[in-house]
């Protein structure tokens, strides 16, 4: 049996203690249809991307598992 990865989206200081950010994973989850909406090692989901700006907001890599989301 596959373990299931359930996508998360908690506040950045949660992580770390810097306030203002949301912490979310960075492969795999969250995903669109099963493909992973960052990936460290190729390119984001364009979509996600033009999401994000439309609405004032960035990702930011932390490590290759760990993505942030921060107000522009």
């Amino acid at each position: 049996m596959v373990d299931e990865v359930d996508p998360f989206f908690r506040p950045s200081e949660d992580f770390d203690g810097h306030k203002g950010g949301i912490w979310t994973g960075g492969e795999g989850e969250p995903s669109i249809d099963g493909e992973g909406i960052f990936n460290y090692w190729g390119s984001n989901n364009p979509d996600v991307e033009k999401f994000l700006e439309e609405r004032g907001w960035f990702a930011e890599w932390y490590d290759a598992g760990t993505m942030f989301l921060w107000k522009i």
